[in-house]
């Protein structure tokens, strides 16, 4: 199983890393989630699917699903996110996609999103330790990187000619897990 932290491990750490991993460049897998984009280094992504039913027969509200014969944990950070008004959502109020990731324990977790995740390709140099801030929103609590980066664009999302930028949320699955349980 892969650890997130050489992943991400910032320039300079003394992470042991493999050949294939001592690039200065690793792929993310980026997603909206209540305003804030959020991300996750390529290995713990174990798949991205269209959503299933949220609420199946049998497990009803639990935040579970059935999944390829195994029940997984769905991980509503939406109820941690304050949505902002600009937050795109689906028309129907259902997620449109699942992000399928592995935590470090090897367990499965859902993330349900409402449009497709972008893929990225990142520098170690551009990720950044996030400061500790008192009151702090729940969401951002669940990220301990951050890296401003630049999203693929069509000519309709272009700013006066310019790529779209923005800060992504590297996701600490553990702790999203935990503060998803408590909420």
């Amino acid at each position: 199983m892969p650890t997130l932290t050489p992943v991400i491990a910032l320039p300079g750490s003394q992470t042991e890393r493999s050949p294939a991993q001592q690039s200065d460049r690793f792929r993310i897998i980026a997603f909206n989630v209540g305003g804030y984009t959020l991300a996750l280094p390529m290995p713990a992504i174990a798949k991205v699917i269209h959503c299933p039913p949220l609420h199946t027969p049998g497990l009803g509200q639990t935040g579970l699903i059935h999944l390829d014969q195994q029940i997984i944990r769905v991980l509503n950070l939406h109820a941690l996110a304050k949505p902002s008004a600009e937050a795109p959502s689906s028309r129907d109020g259902e997620p449109r996609f699942l992000v399928v990731a592995r935590q470090s324990n090897g367990n499965l977790c859902g993330i349900p999103v409402d449009a497709p995740p972008d893929l990225l390709e990142v520098s170690r140099s551009q990720v950044r330790t996030i400061p500790s801030i008192p009151n702090q929103t729940p969401i951002i609590s669940l990220a301990q990187f951050a890296a401003v980066v630049e999203f693929p664009t069509t000519p309709s999302s272009q700013v006066n000619g310019e790529a779209l930028e923005s800060t992504v949320l590297f996701l600490n699955l553990e702790e999203a897990a935990t503060q998803a349980a408590n909420s």
